[in-house]
């Protein structure tokens, strides 16, 4: 049990070494303009996690998806290329955050994998469908994200993922608009724009309370501080040019996410 548990901790300071390199002062940034996120995602509270898969069309089981290693990965048995990962699942969580994106189907079949993400090496897949039940019988829990975001009642793995993650917009080259009460109808403060590589200005904010589809968050809008090429100081240190209080609305009518974490890999 130690072995597993010591495992298990280094694991975590591995991937956590590798987002600092990536994303060394944990901003959110927006992957890219997706705006087609389903229904919510499945939370899977385990490694080892092995669910079977139907072909679209005849129903027909035809392989598993399993949670392993940090990656959600794809057995199909009717396929050459076994075990691949479904990396755009690392949009919207990481190894720390074991979310399998799901859309609606029927009353019990899902379907996953919907946009056919690559692997490593080119390869396209296909969608598939999975069994509601069958997850749910597995320990895996759905949530939309809207419960992701705003939720009390989360598992405590994801709570504390939570407390570490930086929050921001989830729009690529485009804003959110901050008001001063929980209606599109009230006055706006300003349109805090998504984070970007190629900005200087950044934005970081803090939940403080819900409302319906709306939040209240504390925001604040940053600059780069400039610093000679051999400073030793911190390559994070961000001057603080306005602090701004209001309300987002945080899901679409879709129920995509405009506020999301800072949990993803790049």
């Amino acid at each position: 049990m130690k072995l597993i548990y010591c495992m298990a901790i280094f694991l975590l300071n591995v991937h956590d070494k590798i987002n600092y390199i990536e994303n060394p002062c944990n901003f959110m940034y927006p992957r890219q303009n997706d705006r087609d996120w389903g229904m919510g995602v499945f939370f899977f509270p385990q490694f080892g996690i092995k669910i079977p898969i139907y072909d679209t069309k005849s129903l027909r089981h035809s392989g598993f998806i399993e949670y392993d290693d940090g990656l959600f990965k794809i057995l199909d048995l009717n396929s050459k290329s076994q075990n691949n990962a479904i990396h755009r699942q690392e949009w919207i969580g990481s190894s720390h955050f074991p979310l399998l994106q799901v859309k609606n189907d029927t009353k019990d079949l899902l379907i996953i994998n919907w946009k056919g993400p690559e692997n490593y090496f080119g390869v396209q897949y296909s969608e598939y469908k999975i069994k509601k039940s069958e997850l749910i019988k597995n320990g895996c829990i759905f949530f939309t994200y809207k419960e992701l975001l705003i939720s009390k009642n989360l598992p405590p793995h994801l709570k504390w993922l939570k407390s570490w993650a930086n929050m921001g917009i989830n729009l690529t080259k485009n804003c959110l608009n901050l008001r001063e009460q929980p209606s599109i109808a009230s006055i706006k403060i300003f349109c805090v724009p998504g984070n970007d590589w190629s900005y200087q200005d950044l934005s970081t904010m803090q939940f403080i309370e819900a409302r319906g589809d709306w939040a209240k968050f504390r925001v604040q809008l940053k600059k780069a501080v400039e610093r000679s090429i051999d400073s030793e100081e911190s390559e994070c240190k961000y001057q603080i040019i306005k602090e701004l209080t209001g309300w987002f609305k945080i899901v679409d009518e879709n129920g995509f996410p405009n506020i999301w974490f800072s949990v993803t890999a790049y």
